[in-house]
């Protein structure tokens, strides 16, 4: 356990963040966050030395590397999908949309299912 002024102190650092980047306050309750957090403390305990600089990726980075996280994820959706689909519990609902200063259509598909 964090003593009370390194919890006051972690407290005000997720508080400032959450402000500045105009974050959800229930953001600090989000699994993801809670993962990454615990891979950090982790990772600590291995690099003494870590600086925050040294953990964190760019935009970029973490763009491609969701094409390459992503594809274990389809093979077990698409079985799911397909099935919902095939009883006629899928519905998909569409949002078609353009940018006028970027001059680009965009469209995004929601899918809901209902799963047994």
């Amino acid at each position: 356990m964090l003593n009370s002024t390194d919890s006051t102190n972690m407290k005000d650092e997720l508080t400032k963040w959450v402000c500045r980047s105009a974050r959800p306050f229930n953001i600090v309750a989000d699994a993801g966050l809670r993962d990454v957090l615990q891979t950090v403390l982790d990772l600590g305990k291995t690099y003494q030395d870590l600086k925050s600089t040294d953990l964190l990726v760019i935009p970029t980075t973490m763009a491609k590397n969701v094409h390459q996280l992503v594809e274990p994820y389809r093979s077990l959706l698409q079985p799911l999908v397909t099935e919902q689909a095939e009883n006629n519990y899928l519905c998909l609902c569409p949002d078609l949309w353009n940018d006028e200063y970027r001059k680009a259509n965009y469209l995004d598909l929601t899918a809901n299912y209902f799963y047994k």
